[in-house]
């Protein structure tokens, strides 16, 4: 609450040890998407308007700068002005938004939320869903062609548990 929120707009993606943020540092839409899951749902669990406020801080912030409005689907991560930094598609990162996105409308009923939520389901389905063998494929250049990239786990496959789980 006190060290990681950037005023400027969503969190510092590097907090030392003793508390200081590295201002410069990535952002990955990943974690701003379990900060947003985290303190959405703690606001709904107890109620408390720091998490409220932390909650829709983080929404405003994923809502603004983490999806990508020309290509669909989230960024893998921004810079710490919050531009695109890596545009590369990560299926499981679109879901941990659709979780983020989800849970912080249940709390709050916020529709903006809920709709971008559907939005990037939509997304997966379309683009990342492989109907011929079934499960989702896991990553996917900016543009949802084919990459040459590892999945989220290092590995070069095009489909993973990991992803799957989530």
């Amino acid at each position: 609450l006190e060290n990681t929120v950037d005023p400027d707009g969503g969190f510092y993606g590097v907090v030392n040890g003793d508390g200081t943020a590295v201002k410069h540092a990535e952002r990955g839409t990943l974690m701003t998407s379990r900060i947003l899951w985290t303190f959405s749902r703690a606001y709904r669990e107890y109620g408390l308007d720091e998490y409220r406020k932390m909650a829709d801080h983080a929404a405003a912030y994923l809502l603004d700068k983490c999806i990508d409005r020309k290509y669909g689907g989230v960024y893998w991560s921004l810079d710490a002005e919050g531009a695109m930094k890596d545009g590369s598609k990560q299926t499981y990162a679109t879901a941990f938004a659709i979780y983020g996105l989800s849970e912080h409308f249940r709390a709050t009923g916020d529709r903006n939320s809920l709709d971008a939520a559907m939005e990037l389901y939509n997304t997966l389905e379309s683009k990342a869903h492989d109907r011929q063998n079934k499960g989702y494929f896991e990553t996917f250049k900016r543009d949802y062609t084919a990459g040459d990239s590892k999945g989220v786990d290092g590995r070069v496959a095009s489909k993973t548990m990991n992803t799957h789980i989530h």
